[in-house]
């Protein structure tokens, strides 16, 4: 991954979870999106970016 494209994933993610409770990332881990892009043989779902987007940006609705 490019350094362009890190920074553009981290500034979506710091943007979507800045205003959130403290306790987000946990109920996340615990529905299992954590492992979202992580690949099957690692015990993930081997989701693309676009997937694990949607998971991040659908919190806020």
């Amino acid at each position: 991954m490019s350094d362009g494209m890190r920074d553009i994933l981290h500034d979506a993610a710091r943007r979507n979870f800045e205003d959130q409770p403290s306790y987000l990332w946990a109920v996340l881990q615990e529905a299992g999106f954590d492992g979202a892009l992580l690949p099957e043989g690692k015990s993930g779902a081997g989701s693309s970016w676009a997937v694990a987007y949607s998971l991040v940006t659908g919190v806020e609705r």
